[in-house]
């Protein structure tokens, strides 16, 4: 009867941990979408002050400008040029393994034809 009563036991406590885990992972699938939610409505919430208040707009523009004005020089740098160049080449490269790695396990998932006999 002990036995029994152990086994019940640990059949109820696997299956209450197999539910927190479950509610665990939507509690943490709720909060992400939550904490989108919110950093959505805080990015709102500074646009519109920026269009309210014209001294907020005045130092958002401000910005921009210098923004831009940085993007302009850092983007003439004939090092940095150069620098991009390679990542861009490099990311080929990536692509092109990625491709050839995809194309081994395709290969290893098909059965090989032995002919017939």
């Amino acid at each position: 009867m002990k036995k029994y009563l152990l086994m019940t036991a640990a059949v109820f406590v696997l299956c209450g941990l197999f539910v927190y885990a479950e509610t665990a992972s939507d509690k943490l699938e709720t909060l992400k979408k939550k904490r989108t939610e919110l950093a959505m409505q805080m990015f709102n919430r500074r646009m519109k002050l920026i269009e309210e208040d014209p001294k907020l707009k005045e130092i958002h523009e401000k910005i921009m400008s210098l923004h831009k004005e940085l993007a302009i020089r850092l983007d003439n740098d004939r090092e940095l040029i150069e620098l991009g160049i390679q990542v861009k080449d490099i990311d080929v490269d990536i692509d092109k393994a990625l491709d050839q790695i995809k194309k081994e396990e395709n290969s290893k998932d098909k059965p090989i034809d032995q002919g017939t006999k």
